[in-house]
């Protein structure tokens, strides 16, 4: 079922799921951030329905607008390529804490279905990683990350240091140290999701099946941003599982400035946010992109502030960004295909060609070089044969 929605002036249309217990409101915005209903739908099975379940009904009418009009924000964002300057700090009561920087190259076209996304971050490294395994008690801070290629029919990655390029079936799962992010998911997929490199797609079908299912709330506030809270239940007992809430700015397309996840401890749902993303965003090229982005999980004990450089936005990306030629190749040898049983090296790597090919002046000098040694070493031999004859002419 389409449903077409009219957003500050402009018209659009989500594909949402009939319902046969409930239709959905229709809204119209009027000025930026107020929003009144243009009519409320509610099926002959449905007259009588008390004032809660119609509150319900309007609540996730309104939810859906607002999820909608962030979708629509988001779809405006096609391609585009930036880099990230940041920090993460890592406390962990066994392991110590670890910080240092981040950096990240990204570029993407998500109508060709192309993604490039280079990252290197601190990590903790085992001080002899020939004999044993990283462990709590015996660590070095290292650096890990690669350069990492995602397209339609395939995976193209390089681990930090490794010498050569795998090309790899796009069902693999992501190597850990990738953590590919689709930018679009910020402000609204789990941090465990952004980490998985999980797909805008997928994000946005997961949102809408849980709308459809879950309790709802939303609260205006000022400034045209919109609260929603959405209590996810847990199916096997009935329980809330966690509470989501984020923040949409209805003057930014919708943009996500804020998202929250509380996890349910005992018989209630906990006070301090298990994590948050915190978004800053900017405007370029008539489309809304994170400026600043700050990531904290495991109840503060992780810290990522992101600082985000865009050098394009919607606009063509040569193609050579998305191939392993586009990857720095210092101490490459090869690019190695395992999308087939027998591995196939699709390229090799030599050394630079005024290493390997020497021009006439090397020549030259090669010849002169090897004429020289010659008369050396002749005149030596020459030398030790004659010594001999002349100590016997002399006791003669």
């Amino acid at each position: 079922m389409e449903k077409h929605y009219e957003f500050l002036g402009q018209a659009f249309s989500v594909s949402e799921p009939t319902r046969q217990t409930m239709a959905y409101p229709r809204f119209r915005v009027h000025s930026a951030g107020h929003f009144s209903f243009a009519s409320i739908m509610v099926p002959d099975d449905c007259h009588a329905a008390d004032e809660s379940e119609t509150q319900k009904i309007q609540s996730t009418g309104l939810a859906k607008f607002v999820f909608a009009g962030f979708v629509a924000g988001r779809h405006k964002l096609t391609k585009g390529k930036f880099a990230i300057e940041g920090t993460l700090k890592e406390s962990h009561p066994e392991w110590g804490e670890i910080s240092g920087e981040v950096k990240v190259f990204c570029a993407f076209d998500f109508n060709r279905r192309r993604l490039r996304f280079d990252r290197t971050e601190p990590t903790r490294k085992s001080r002899d990683p020939d004999t044993s395994p990283v462990s709590p008690r015996d660590w070095i801070p290292g650096i890990d990350g690669g350069n990492f290629i995602l397209l339609e029919d395939a995976m193209i990655v390089r681990h930090l240091g490794h010498n050569n390029i795998s090309v790899l079936p796009i069902t693999r799962t992501h190597p850990p140290w990738v953590r590919a992010t689709d930018v679009r998911c910020l402000g609204v997929g789990h941090r465990l999701d952004l980490d998985k490199g999980v797909t805008f797609e997928s994000i946005v079908s997961t949102y809408e099946k849980q709308l459809a299912t879950f309790p709802v709330a939303v609260t205006s506030e000022s400034n045209g941003v919109h609260r929603v809270d959405m209590t996810i239940m847990d199916k096997a007992t009935g329980n809330p599982s966690f509470l989501r809430t984020a923040w949409y700015d209805s003057t930014k397309d919708f943009f996500p400035l804020k998202l929250e996840v509380r996890e349910r401890i005992g018989s209630s749902i906990e006070v301090d946010a298990r994590q948050q993303q915190t978004l800053k965003p900017i405007q370029i090229s008539n489309v809304w992109v994170p400026e600043k982005v700050t990531l904290t999980s495991d109840r503060g004990n992780k810290v990522e502030i992101l600082n985000y450089i865009w050098e394009s936005v919607n606009t063509e990306i040569d193609d050579s960004v998305f191939t392993p030629d586009g990857f720095p190749l210092d101490g490459v040898d090869s690019v190695v295909d395992h999308r087939r049983a027998d591995l196939i090296v699709t390229k090799q790597y030599t050394l630079p060609q005024h290493l390997e090919t020497p021009n006439e002046t090397q020549r030259a000098n090669s010849w002169w070089t090897l004429i020289v040694g010659n008369a050396f070493f002749g005149t030596l031999l020459l030398i030790f044969y004659l010594l001999p004859k002349r100590d016997r002419s002399t006791h003669k």
